[in-house]
């Protein structure tokens, strides 16, 4: 019989108490056929080696923003692996800053004030970017700091004036002015003038995101809000990217996406 694919060599775990375990295993149609000694004379179109490792399904995500987390992979990284404390966030963003022409929005994710010690601020990274706009987006994605040049983009070009937002909050100094940080509905303030991307662009995101979601063992998704300028998602293209996505064969996820309605 020729099956699709085999994997031996391996580690699994079978739940049926018959036979708990087994070391190699047979798939033809999507489906597990075969098991071990049941595999004699089979032949396969794929043969994978495990090396000896632990095999399990694909694990199923209920709630992954899979192309934001793209997004992120793409932009500037600021993991506390790649820049363990405040100045040497400030200096990845001025390293990126000299790399990009005047006036290009410098774009970075995953920084975490809990290990580096605080939250970036405007004023620091104006000195960072060289009048470059700044928007860098919190590990949670639930709060992001902007520097001046990011909030003049967005027309608050007073830092005392900059409004409050039902459902947000704009974090301020003793006098009233904007540091920066804008939490949760508040980060649509500058968020918007940054949505929607080029369709390309977040084509790229969901591919990125998708590779990323398979080198953990993610094969299937639910995306919980695509199609919303303000806030959740790009835009009313969404679901277009995520088809254009599926088409060039760069999706490699099963999804299930929740369109995002007021």
């Amino acid at each position: 019989m020729r099956l699709d694919a085999v994997f031996h060599n391996g580690r699994f775990t079978t739940l049926d108490p018959d036979r708990p375990t087994a070391t190699s295993l047979g798939v033809f149609g999507g489906r597990i056929v075969a098991l071990d000694e049941e595999l004699g004379g089979c032949i396969a179109d794929t043969v994978v080696d495990l090396g000896g490792a632990h095999a399990v399904p694909g694990f199923n995500d209920a709630h992954h923003h899979l192309s934001y987390v793209g997004k992120g992979l793409r932009e500037l990284d600021l993991s506390y692996a790649a820049v363990p404390s405040l100045d040497a966030l400030y200096a990845a963003v001025a390293e990126r800053a000299a790399d990009l022409p005047e006036g290009t929005w410098v774009l970075g994710a995953g920084y975490d004030q809990n290990k580096i010690g605080a939250h970036p601020t405007a004023e620091a990274l104006d000195r960072a970017a060289g009048g470059r706009p700044v928007w860098l987006v919190h590990t949670s994605h639930h709060m992001a700091v902007a520097n001046t040049a990011a909030f003049a983009r967005a027309g608050h070009t007073d830092l005392s004036a900059v409004p409050d937002v039902p459902g947000g909050h704009v974090v301020r100094d003793a006098e009233g002015r904007a540091e920066g940080l804008l939490q949760e509905t508040a980060m649509r303030l500058v968020e918007r003038v940054l949505r929607p991307e080029p369709a390309e662009e977040w084509i790229a995101h969901i591919a990125t995101g998708a590779r990323a979601a398979l080198e953990v063992g993610l094969t299937s998704v639910t995306e919980p809000g695509i199609g919303a300028v303000d806030g959740i998602g790009n835009g009313p293209a969404d679901l277009d990217a995520y088809l254009r996505a599926r088409e060039r064969g760069l999706l490699g996820v099963r999804m299930t996406v929740m369109p995002y309605c007021v």
